[in-house]
């Protein structure tokens, strides 16, 4: 069933980006199947597997399908797509370029997982309390994004990490005093239409205070473990 969330997921996403309809690559198609079984059940934890392709080859793809089924398969195994599970993935880069891209993907997805999740709940949970969404954190350092909610609400154009949105492209809207970012498309966009605001979280007490699904950031950042581990247990 995760699997077929997961399919829905990377349909959606590539219709946003590309225009057209998704379809497998073969070397996708074998990563997938190789490391579901394994990544799903947390067998094989002695083994690492190192995936290497030229540019353009879609590692990126091969990586979030797997994500993406994972999501899934987590909040399943616990019940259904309404139970809260709190941090699933930890995605780490060195290079802020990179990461900046690999964000915007990466906030393509978690929208699209959101709204295939919302597709599947009964009228009872759609009425679901805040906070059970799939989400997403970008924790960097400050020269990036702010720290703390107040320094976020005097510069709401801090919180903007992405311009546009994934699904429709038009310019998203940063909102002051809830430090969100929103589309405001609700006649042609899937995400202005289904979720407004999107799932995204850049402020430091916005990530402790929520726990995404999925947390991207750099090396230094880690050091927070550390420095303060009350916040970020």
């Amino acid at each position: 069933l995760a699997f077929c969330f997961m399919n829905k997921v990377m349909a959606l996403k590539t219709r946003w980006e590309e225009g057209h309809a998704f379809a497998w690559w073969e070397f996708q198609m074998a990563f997938i199947l190789q490391c579901l079984r394994s990544t799903a059940t947390n067998d094989d934890r002695d083994v690492c597997d190192v995936l290497w392709f030229p540019t353009g080859g879609g590692k990126t793809e091969a990586y979030l399908l797997l994500m993406s089924s994972v999501l899934f398969s987590r909040r399943l195994n616990k019940g259904g797509l309404q139970f809260n599970d709190g941090l699933a993935f930890f995605t780490r880069y060195t290079l802020r370029a990179l990461k900046h891209d690999q964000f915007k993907r990466l906030v393509g997805t978690i929208c699209a997982c959101e709204i295939v999740r919302k597709e599947d709940l009964n009228v009872e949970d759609k009425k679901e309390q805040p906070g059970k969404s799939f989400s997403i954190g970008m924790w960097v350092g400050q020269d990036a994004t702010p720290n703390r909610i107040e320094d976020a609400i005097s510069e709401p154009e801090r919180v903007r990490v992405i311009k546009h949105c994934p699904s429709c492209g038009e310019l998203l809207r940063p909102n002051k005093e809830s430090v969100t970012t929103k589309c405001e498309n609700t006649t042609t966009c899937d995400i202005g239409r289904e979720l407004g605001v999107l799932p995204l979280y850049v402020v430091d007490e916005q990530i402790y205070d929520v726990v995404p699904s999925v947390i991207i950031g750099t090396v230094d950042k880690f050091v927070q473990i550390v420095r303060r581990p009350n916040d970020a247990r």
